[in-house]
């Protein structure tokens, strides 16, 4: 009869509308806040070379294609707010100290448990680079943008390092070039794109 009345009471009423918040949120919560990371894997690079022509004629060249594996290393920063019991919501800057590019990503989460969730990347790269000029010349520096797309799953192991491991796709816009091969100038443009398998440790503050 006592648990009928408090049920039924005002009292009862206000507990359950303060308290929903933080139940509401108790799973997505664990992965709140600012952190920074750490990571490394494989990446696999592809670069085609197209629209091969000596400038200033109408003479074509083949086009080129050049693959290559590489280790990358990013550095980065997260915030993450969680938006309900398990949708979360967070902002990653990424930087790699061996090649210089930097990647601004928004990505939206699902807490599985207080301890895993599973999360997906969308943003945006910037990534210098070199057009070679052949032999006896110096390289020209450029600069590549492009977009990001990726997933992966972030595992809490105390309070406050985790675990993480991504599938990262990158696709820069084409980048226009002059050159020179075998003395002549030449020019065309480059597709690029990438993608990596990453693993790496974070701490949440």
């Amino acid at each position: 009869m006592r648990l009928k009345r408090l049920a039924a009471s005002p009292v009862f009423y206000l507990i359950a509308l303060f308290s929903y918040p933080y139940f509401c949120h108790a799973q997505s919560a664990q992965f709140e806040g600012l952190s920074v990371q750490a990571a490394t894997g494989l990446q696999q690079q592809t670069v085609k070379v197209e629209g091969l022509s000596i400038r200033n004629s109408t003479f074509k060249l083949p086009d080129q294609r050049y693959d290559k594996t590489v280790v990358p290393f990013y550095l980065g920063a997260t915030y993450t707010a969680g938006l309900t019991a398990n949708l979360t919501l967070g902002a990653v800057l990424e930087y790699s100290p061996i090649s210089n590019q930097v990647s601004l990503s928004v990505s939206p989460g699902y807490a599985f448990s207080e301890q895993t969730q599973g999360y997906f990347k969308l943003g945006w790269v910037y990534s210098p680079t070199t057009v070679d000029q052949g032999v006896g010349r110096s390289p020209i520096p450029g600069y590549m943008n492009g977009g990001l797309a990726g997933a992966g799953v972030k595992k809490f192991w105390t309070k406050n390092i985790y675990s993480y491991a991504e599938f990262n796709y990158i696709k820069f816009a084409n980048l226009n070039f002059d050159s020179w091969y075998s003395g002549l100038p030449i020019g065309g443009y480059a597709r690029t794109d990438a993608f990596n398998i990453m693993t790496g440790l974070g701490y949440r503050f």
